[in-house]
């Protein structure tokens, strides 16, 4: 048996040999609750699943499960920060990887996602540099190429994120 496997919330994952049924709504919308964008350096708790949720309400119904979607690969090999993942190719690789097989599963492919959703996802930057962090106005952030959506973001804590998630999830999966 290859020991090269992580224990999820729901099931053990081997990175190296994913297959779609390895892949469950559970283990991302748990990971992703308990996921703090920045690696943590926000002025409050505010999740990974809680970015997907407004990255989603902001696109049109074509593109709404993309964009909760879209950050799904970070439950299974978390996120690093911008600076630090694009020195690291593998990592890009790993990640374009299991995003590929959790595009299939759930019937986004073709991946990459389309371009309307990594536009909302880069123009909420703004809100959240402006929301989360202690000091919004000491740098300016060289990926923010979009104007702000003018979106509030609301700190939930994780379970109520994981349930908002799962909920966004469903309504998303029968329409």
């Amino acid at each position: 048996m290859d020991n090269n496997y992580m224990q999820l919330y729901s099931r053990l994952f081997w990175p190296h040999n994913i297959k779609q049924n390895d892949i469950s709504i559970l283990d991302i919308a748990h990971s992703l609750s308990q996921q703090c964008r920045y690696t943590g350096h926000t002025k409050k708790f505010y999740s990974v699943a809680e970015h997907s949720l407004i990255v989603s309400d902001y696109l049109p119904h074509p593109f709404k499960l993309w964009g909760l979607m879209h950050d799904a690969a970070e439950a299974y090999m978390c996120d690093l920060a911008s600076p630090i993942k694009h020195s690291l190719p593998k990592f890009k690789a790993m990640e374009n990887k299991i995003m590929d097989v959790i595009a299939i599963k759930y019937g986004l492919a073709p991946y990459p996602m389309p371009v309307e959703v990594k536009k909302i996802d880069n123009a909420i930057l703004n809100d959240e540099k402006e929301q989360t962090m202690r000091y919004p106005d000491l740098y300016q952030w060289g990926s923010i190429t979009e104007p702000p959506l003018r979106c509030t973001i609301n700190f939930y804590p994780p379970a109520e994120a994981k349930l908002l998630f799962l909920e966004r999830f469903l309504e998303l999966s029968f329409i």
